[in-house]
């Protein structure tokens, strides 16, 4: 979930464009198609439409769900319609914040960016240092890991 708010957050400060170039017209439409795809899983059909496009289907769902009745009008492709709904949430997020990185390195962010990862880098860095020196046995100051290794 901080994906996907983060990247929700990065689109409504930056407003990055999409399909908005004729260079990047035909990969964002195809990124767009994919999520358009997984979305197309999750609509409610007919449950003998359902049978006609997987015949497999109907077995499938009474084995994996607990409250799937064969006799349902509209069923839903999508075997756990929750995880495809998370899972086109988490890419549609991906996609974003590809979105934004490309914006902002066009207009000339590159070296912001590295620079805050610099940033970054050295401070995980001395967080690491001052955690081995302190609580060597263990991972963040609390877990001991299964193998040291």
């Amino acid at each position: 979930m901080p994906v996907i708010a983060g990247s929700l957050v990065l689109a409504a400060v930056s407003r990055p464009p999409i399909a908005a170039s004729p260079d990047t017209r035909t990969l964002d439409l195809a990124l767009l198609a994919v999520l358009i795809g997984g979305a197309l899983q999750l609509i409610p059909l007919p449950a003998r439409l359902v049978t006609s496009l997987a015949p497999q289907a109907p077995g499938i769902l009474s084995l994996l769900s607990l409250d799937y009745q064969p006799d349902e009008r509209l069923v839903s492709v999508s075997v756990d319609p929750g995880a495809t709904l998370y899972g086109l949430s988490l890419t549609g997020a991906i996609f974003v914040f590809f979105w934004v990185c490309r914006a902002t390195f066009h207009k000339g962010g590159l070296r912001r960016v590295v620079r805050g990862v610099a940033w970054l880098g050295l401070f995980v860095s001395l967080v690491a240092i001052v955690q081995r020196a302190t609580a060597p046995e263990l991972v963040y100051w609390s877990w001991t890991p299964i193998d040291e290794g």
